[in-house]
């Protein structure tokens, strides 16, 4: 398998996840509204790190880890038709070495559910995953890191 490369949100990354957003109602779901200025302005933060995932040449998905008391709180998106290779895994397992190198401990992530894909994801990055859901509806995985 090809490696990842995690290059830092620019603005001209943005019309390309604007485009995997809305052409994906899952993921809207999941995510929300779109708001190209907001993300730019979490990119920008200190405590808020945002890339682009890229795989050989071709951009794949991206993520968003927040670190807060060195504990990160991982978010990452896979583009529809990227989805069902195992890069869910892969983002995860370099998100590790990622939040690391930012001071974190701990990842702790959530995700719906009926989200198979993601479940599939957290657990074969060795995840935690919670038996509840939670008061958003949500499942949390974890991961000593």
């Amino acid at each position: 398998m090809a490696s990842l490369r995690f290059i830092p949100l620019d603005q001209t990354d943005l019309s390309t996840i604007e485009e995997w957003y809305l052409g994906d109602l899952e993921g809207q779901k999941f995510l929300g509204g779109y708001d190209n200025k907001k993300i730019l302005k979490l990119a920008n933060g200190r405590d808020r790190l945002i890339w682009l995932v890229r795989q050989d040449d071709i951009a794949i998905g991206f993520v968003d880890l927040e670190i807060r008391r060195k504990v990160g709180f991982p978010a990452y998106f896979v583009a529809k038709r990227q989805r069902g290779k195992g890069l869910g895994t892969q983002i995860l397992l370099e998100l590790e070495n990622l939040a690391k190198r930012h001071g974190a401990q701990e990842l702790q992530g959530s995700f719906e559910p009926e989200t198979i894909g993601s479940r599939r994801a957290h657990e074969k990055a060795g995840h935690t995953i919670s038996a509840t859901i939670d008061e958003e509806g949500m499942l949390k995985a974890s991961k000593k890191i």
